[in-house]
């Protein structure tokens, strides 16, 4: 299907932006601008149906989201690089993102990875495959979880319920059910109690989330992903 005259415009100016962006950046010594624009050129130049506009939206869009996050760390030039092998399934999962939220998740994603401040956070499959089988409806759970100190080692699990989230048991479930399956969480409904703890044992990354089909308990993964998409 042929691009509509608003559609072939768009793909236009965000070529031209393009052009531009990469200047500024090879002016910069900036790596990100040309991982994005790199698909993005690509894109446009083969922007033959509504698809290819589809895709060139959400990545300018995210690209620049992305730019805004590492303006905020203090991030102008010298970025970290992102292996190749994992910089393709990125851009490509960025762009074929629509949502507004979404998107910014991804942003902060990529932009802590780029910070030199922090090692740690690098972009890897494991987290592109979470983000990028979040659904939007997600969003409220994520910002929840990502607001409790998850680093801190206590003995006591922090635990929540469907109350602490503002959303019935169904749509908590439905949400936690998919990140179980990322690896994110996992639910234990057996009935059993688990171990007793000594009184010294402290441990990061103790969350519980009671449910009416059981108790979702938090995974490794949910903390290195709070660090990796911090705002």
């Amino acid at each position: 299907m042929a691009l509509s005259d608003e559609e072939a415009k768009a793909a236009q100016e965000l070529a031209k932006l393009g052009q531009n962006t990469v200047a500024a950046a090879e002016k910069a010594g900036g790596y990100l601008t040309g991982t994005f624009r790199g698909a993005i050129g690509q894109l446009a130049q083969a922007a033959e149906d509504s698809a290819y506009g589809f895709r060139i939206r959400n990545a300018a869009s995210a690209e620049k989201k992305t730019l805004n996050h590492l303006k905020k760390l203090g991030v102008e030039s010298e970025y970290k690089l992102i292996d190749q092998r994992n910089a393709i399934p990125l851009v490509e999962a960025i762009a074929i993102e629509s949502d507004d939220g979404l998107q910014n998740l991804w942003a902060a994603y990529v932009a802590n990875a780029l910070d030199p401040k922090q090692p740690s956070v690098t972009v890897n499959r494991q987290l592109i495959t979470v983000i990028k089988n979040l659904e939007p409806s997600d969003l409220p759970i994520i910002r929840r979880l990502c607001s409790e100190k998850l680093n801190e080692a206590v003995k006591d699990p922090i635990r929540l319920s469907a109350q602490d989230f503002s959303l019935d048991d169904n749509n908590l479930v439905s949400s936690l059910a998919r990140l179980a399956a990322l690896g994110v969480f996992i639910l234990q409904n057996d009935g059993s109690v688990g171990f007793a703890a000594n009184e010294g044992y402290r441990m990061p990354c103790q969350l519980e989330v009671t449910t009416s089909i059981g108790v979702f308990r938090a995974q490794a993964l949910l903390l290195v992903f709070q660090q990796s998409v911090r705002a």
